[in-house]
């Protein structure tokens, strides 16, 4: 069966994480057509990411960052930034960690630093 990509926004705002925290987007559902994936079809998580330094200037700007999914049961991916530029992150994964039954959700969890993320999108397949 064919599919096309579909994706849902997560939030089109942006939000500040300091060391320690986490902020979590959903829950969120997925439509009963959704597509787990193949090797070649797998959904991608989508986020623009800056790393800040510290409030009165004294540390330099970088973050270590953790993405999960299903309430942190999968983690996506660890991601270093260091430096005062916008990140574009792009993360494929199996579609085996999000679920067409039960609602799903998307954790971002500051390890290190201090970060700023937007616009988090979540693109999928789904058969037509």
């Amino acid at each position: 069966m064919p599919t096309v990509a579909d994706y849902i926004v997560l939030t089109d705002n942006s939000f500040t994480l300091l060391e320690g925290e986490s902020r979590e987007l959903g829950p969120f559902d997925l439509p009963s057509n959704f597509v787990r994936g193949t090797n070649r079809a797998k959904p991608i998580l989508a986020y623009r990411a800056r790393a800040l330094g510290s409030e009165d200037g004294a540390l330099a700007p970088q973050a270590r960052l953790r993405v999960s999914v299903q309430n942190g049961l999968h983690t996506l991916e660890t991601v270093f930034l260091e430096g005062d530029s916008f990140a574009g992150q792009w993360e494929p994964f199996s579609g085996n960690f999000l679920n067409d039954i039960v609602l799903n959700n998307v954790t971002f969890s500051l390890e290190l630093g201090r970060i700023w993320i937007s616009d988090v999108v979540l693109w999928y397949q789904v058969r037509i």
